[in-house]
């Protein structure tokens, strides 16, 4: 090898070093948590976005289960962390899933929409919960 070959590589490998560095930063599991906690909050949005006489069920179906998605992540970041959050959070999910069935057995969206938004909102405030618990600065 070339003396300026040589230098050249050292030079790239001294210069990544701090890129390489940066990649090796530990990411704890609360921050883990957090973010899949922002995760699900962003698909809970998504959800509420939907126009619940606009769009297909499908595609309202779909959407729930990105919330359903979201909320395994959360899970199995969750570790020991807040057993009796995830708790609610899966009876709210378990409630949204339920109402979702009882429009496919004929209920009309209509009169499913306030168990919709209960379910939606018991989501929302079990993962504002577990958030607060575990110091996530906002969900």
């Amino acid at each position: 090898m070339s003396l300026k070959l040589v230098i050249g590589l050292m030079a790239v490998a001294v210069g990544a070093m701090p890129l390489l560095a940066a990649c090796g930063d530990d990411v704890t599991p609360e921050e883990t948590l957090c973010n899949e906690l922002e995760r699900l909050e962003t698909e809970v949005d998504a959800l509420q976005s939907l126009d619940l006489t606009a769009v297909p069920l499908t595609e309202y179906k779909d959407q729930v289960g990105e919330v359903g998605s979201a909320m395994a992540a959360v899970r199995e970041a969750r570790g020991d962390v807040g057993q009796a959050r995830m708790a609610d959070l899966d009876d709210a999910l378990q409630a949204l899933t339920s109402t979702i069935t009882d429009i496919d057995a004929g209920f009309s969206i209509e009169q499913a929409a306030n168990a919709i938004q209960s379910a939606v909102q018991g989501i929302e405030d079990a993962a504002a919960a577990l958030g607060t618990e575990v110091g996530c600065p906002q969900v």
